[in-house]
């Protein structure tokens, strides 16, 4: 797998969003609209959930495939 989703990334280390938050600096809904998909995390916020993951989660990982969406 090339890319991988927060989600995902958070679901096979079994992590709770209140220690993905803790880890990259952010509350807890915004971890759950990251993971969502809701919104984009700002470029601070990307460069910690790079770090947090382990580089397994990329910023271009939080942009849809589909040009139309």
């Amino acid at each position: 797998m090339l890319t991988m989703k927060l989600a995902q990334y958070m679901k096979r280390k079994r992590m709770r969003q209140a220690q993905m938050a803790a880890l990259i600096g952010v509350n807890v809904s915004t971890v759950s609209r990251l993971m969502r998909g809701l919104c984009v995390p700002e470029r601070a916020t990307m460069k910690r959930i790079l770090e947090a993951t382990g580089g397994k989660v990329k910023p271009n990982d939080f942009y849809t495939e589909d040009a139309n969406a």
